[in-house]
């Protein structure tokens, strides 16, 4: 008899880690059948009763995952922690520096993933926007790559988003670069 493990993921943590580690899951454990469950949005105050999961992962930013998990007697183990680039046009004003930091990337219209609110909840609680005195000017929420990719060939602005999403999804466009900038993440 097969044994079960139920997994709980968000989305973005679906998007960019469980969708490649799922064949190596079943390779390493041919006798464990995995249910996934992923989340329609990564909402931290709206989490379901964990006690029906095996595993939860999500991204923990500021730890906002913290009450939810520990209200379901879960135990979080950071996995790894994680920058985030911007991709940008090569022909952005920005596109040869080496480095962004926040300052510099709140100049211009950015453009986040549909359902990743790290980015927000990061500005928010970490970089706390009375330090800098902008808000975030978001031009576009979406998860399709293609439409990002014409997006930022035709605008001049910024995706912020994790490395794994950029190297996977934006970087064999030859009109695009992928520069690292300040903003980090734990992944737990």
């Amino acid at each position: 008899m097969a044994k079960s493990f139920r997994i709980y993921a968000t989305q973005s943590i679906a998007d960019s880690i469980l969708v490649f580690a799922f064949d190596e899951m079943n390779h390493a454990f041919p006798k464990t059948e995995f249910t996934i469950t992923i989340s329609e949005h990564d909402d931290p105050y709206n989490l379901p009763d964990l006690s029906n999961y095996d595993l939860f992962i999500g991204t923990n930013v500021d730890d906002t995952f913290n009450e939810s998990v520990h209200s379901n007697d879960f135990v979080m183990e950071t996995i790894f922690t994680d920058s985030f680039s911007v991709v940008i046009d090569r022909q952005h004003p920005l596109a040869r520096r080496k480095f962004l930091d926040i300052e510099e990337i709140l100049d211009y219209k950015l453009i986040l993933h549909k359902y990743d609110f790290t980015v927000d909840s990061f500005y928010e609680k970490i970089i706390q926007p009375q330090v800098y005195h902008k808000k975030l000017d978001i031009l576009l929420r979406s998860d399709n790559s293609r439409v990002i990719q014409t997006l930022l060939t035709a605008y001049p602005a910024i995706l912020i988003t994790n490395n794994i999403l950029a190297t996977n999804d934006y970087t064999k466009n030859e009109d695009l670069v992928m520069i690292p900038s300040a903003i980090q993440r734990t992944i737990r």
